[in-house]
């Protein structure tokens, strides 16, 4: 299975900016950033390495857990905390709060790992990206010293060791926009996170619209489809009459993705149910025919799932989505 490395998250973070909410369990396009990372380390790592000072929360997942062996909270510390339970010579070390980081990179940097080399790491001309980045066990001894003085700067370990870099131009051949480096660490970058999420979903239907083949292809990729019996999809589409009967010409959807986030959360937990995904056509001037919203759900029966669906689905419309409807003159 995969690389012979270790893969290391790192979800030690206080998440101040969020009034104490966990950063790993933001859902970003219905799912949870550190479900996204959790499936891509899945297929590439043999063994998985949680580091987290919350291990509770955490006991769902099929990895690892260890907490930081120095106590000031840093990078550094973490680092070292997953290298040190690494039983591999390397590790692969990311962060739990990067929902994009792109598989194409990450084996980039797995594929340059060498015996000579302690660090592997990608360097744009933003610098060196030391939270999608390779370690050696070897510098396990070097952090400590650094650790023990207090230094937490991961960036005075490289004149000490060797670093192999990953080009720009290796990186942007697979992250055009660079967003595997990019962090949900405020409100606002949370918002842009949804933005991007979308972007990407375009990007990869080559098209403007909305593509039930790609959701279909993201439920069966699910680590757990073979529990799924059945899966419903809703495909709501813009209307040339309104409910009371006016002609329409357009609408705009806006979309309170907290809201949103919540049911996705409420709705996977009932009986049953494997996955939930939504897509809603949001902050655009839509014409009639156009589709509003892709609404999937997966799961074992289908009383289970035609009643989440249902409920989804009427949560969705009463308390996430707002509607705009342009009206034609008669």
């Amino acid at each position: 299975m995969g690389y012979p490395c270790s893969g290391v998250i790192l979800a030690g973070g206080l998440s101040t900016r969020f009034s104490g909410r966990n950063k790993a369990f933001i859902e970003i396009g219905g799912i949870k950033i550190l479900d996204r990372l959790y499936r891509l380390y899945r297929e590439l790592f043999p063994e998985i390495i949680l580091v987290t000072n919350a291990p509770q929360e955490y006991v769902d997942w099929d990895v690892t857990i260890v907490t930081d062996i120095f106590q000031e909270r840093s990078s550094l510390t973490g680092i070292h905390a997953g290298l040190s339970a690494a039983t591999y010579t390397h590790a692969f070390v990311a962060a739990c709060d990067t929902p994009f980081l792109n598989r194409g990179l990450v084996e980039e940097v797995l594929q340059r790992i060498e015996p000579q080399f302690d660090i592997i790491i990608p360097k744009t001309r933003e610098g060196f990206e030391p939270l999608c980045a390779v370690y050696a066990r070897r510098c396990l001894a070097p952090m400590e010293r650094s650790l023990s003085r207090d230094n937490f700067k991961i960036r005075g370990l490289f004149n000490k060791l060797k670093v192999r870099t990953v080009s720009e131009k290796v990186v942007l051949k697979h992250d055009p926009e660079k967003i595997s480096f990019f962090n949900v660490n405020t409100p606002e970058d949370l918002e842009k996170a949804h933005r991007l999420h979308r972007d990407e979903m375009l990007r990869q239907t080559g098209e403007d619209k909305m593509d039930i083949r790609k959701m279909m292809a993201a439920l069966k990729a699910h680590p757990d489809y073979a529990d799924v019996g059945m899966v419903l999809y809703h495909n709501g589409v813009v209307r040339a009459t309104s409910r009371d009967g006016r002609k329409v010409s357009g609408l705009r959807v806006a979309v309170d993705h907290d809201r949103l986030a919540e049911i996705l959360r409420e709705g996977k937990q009932r009986p049953g149910i494997v996955e939930i995904l939504v897509e809603i056509n949001e902050g655009k001037d839509l014409a009639v025919g156009d589709d509003v919203m892709l609404l999937a759900v997966a799961g074992d029966v289908r009383e289970n799932v035609i009643e989440t669906l249902t409920e989804t689905l009427n949560a969705v419309k009463s308390t996430v989505t707002r509607k705009t409807e342009y009206f034609i003159e008669s």
